[in-house]
């Protein structure tokens, strides 16, 4: 399966890039891979009984770029935290919507900001925390704040935390005005927080 047929940040008519489906089913890939892949459809909540999600059969569960998107995550960490085991871990990577890059669309960095290109101008430099941004409309980012993240995330696991800072220059120009309406400077300057978490033998 080659992912690359996959056409994800085309522009047309200078609209933001389009989002075409991904061109393969779940049944594609465990036929592409036999015996390394088994898709299950539903939720931890329909799926409390199935024997291939019983708890310790995994050694590790991870999420990379999966929390930003999630419509509850507290459910999903709740699930895994069903599934393992005291002391199995949880390794995952959230892409902050309240960083530079939390737009998901371009510029990722501000060595990439055009100022010739119109669609740059409402998401870059922290744009897109404006209700009226594009992004800030797209069902699939679920804009959940560090804070609440992190609170959650602690429930159910001890974590060592490493974080992605970008903008830390062009942050200075608007901190006050973002903080102003209730953003921290460290929620703005984190893009990316990764966890390498193990899980607790209870839930706090």
């Amino acid at each position: 399966i080659n992912a690359q047929t996959r056409r994800i940040g085309q522009f047309k008519n200078g609209s933001f890039p389009v989002k075409e489906p991904f061109p393969f089913t779940g049944q594609d890939m465990m036929n592409a891979y036999p015996g390394q892949i088994k898709l299950l459809p539903g939720t931890f909540e329909t799926l409390q009984d199935d024997p291939n999600l019983r708890r310790g059969l995994f050694d590790a569960v991870t999420l990379f770029s999966v929390s930003e998107h999630l419509s509850d995550p507290r459910l999903v960490l709740k699930g895994i935290f069903s599934i393992l085991s005291p002391k199995q871990l949880f390794r995952f990577s959230h892409h902050n919507y309240y960083g530079y890059s939390g737009h998901h669309e371009h510029p990722k960095v501000p060595d990439q900001f055009d100022r010739n290109n119109s669609r740059h101008w409402l998401v870059a430099s922290w744009a897109h925390l404006d209700p009226e941004s594009p992004p800030y409309k797209y069902p699939n980012l679920n804009r959940v704040r560090l804070g609440d993240l992190l609170a959650v995330v602690g429930t159910y696991f001890k974590c060592a935390w490493r974080v992605r800072v970008v903008g830390r220059k062009q942050l200075n120009k608007v901190c006050k005005l973002l903080q102003d309406r209730g953003f921290s400077k460290e929620e703005l300057l984190i893009d990316r927080l990764h966890g390498a978490c193990e899980r607790r033998t209870e839930a706090l």
